[in-house]
């Protein structure tokens, strides 16, 4: 009996023209790192765009993805779409991160929203979403360490708390069985 190639994935690294800067060589521990990567990665953008880090078990970023590149207040992205590569290259969580080309970093409805259904496909997924954080001229706002709506649901997601003066502790809660 013959067999039939369905289909075949090829993963090919294609230049961008971005490189990661210095500050994600190091362990991602802060939303102030994502933050400053993120925005030295999007500024001057006059429309949204949404970025995706990828990370190893030890938080080091050892990929990153621009998703999708918006209109001045909105950016469409489909869970598929970020969640692709990560799961290619390997990577064990995700960060994931946008701009704001109006300068205000507070997230809208649609941007908890969107953290809610990126959380939950990646708990299905087991790569955990570590982070949504919202780049803008005027600061940032990351929606773990802030505790609103969205940390709920990326709290759910790995187990993460909050510490202090908004740093991220890393602690993966162990599973426990209800007997």
């Amino acid at each position: 009996m013959r067999t039939k190639k369905l289909y075949e994935l090829v993963v090919t690294r294609r230049p961008t023209g971005l490189t990661l800067p210095d500050v994600a060589k190091q362990p991602i521990s802060a939303p102030d790192q994502v933050a400053q990567i993120a925005r030295e990665l999007t500024q001057d953008r006059l429309q949204e765009t949404f970025l995706v880090f990828h990370l190893n078990t030890a938080n080091k970023v050892i990929g990153y993805e621009e998703i999708a590149k918006g209109q001045i207040d909105q950016v469409r992205v489909s869970p598929g779409d970020v969640f692709r590569a990560a799961n290619c290259i390997g990577a064990k969580s995700i960060v994931i991160a946008h701009n704001h080309p109006s300068g205000d970093p507070r997230p809208s409805a649609a941007d908890y929203e969107l953290t809610k259904v990126l959380a939950a496909t990646g708990r299905l997924m087991n790569l955990p979403v570590l982070d949504h954080v919202v780049v803008g001229e005027h600061g940032s706002h990351s929606m773990m360490a802030s505790g609103g709506p969205g940390a709920a649901a990326l709290a759910a997601t790995v187990g993460l708390i909050t510490v202090g003066m908004g740093a991220l502790a890393l602690l993966l809660r162990p599973k426990r069985q209800v007997a």
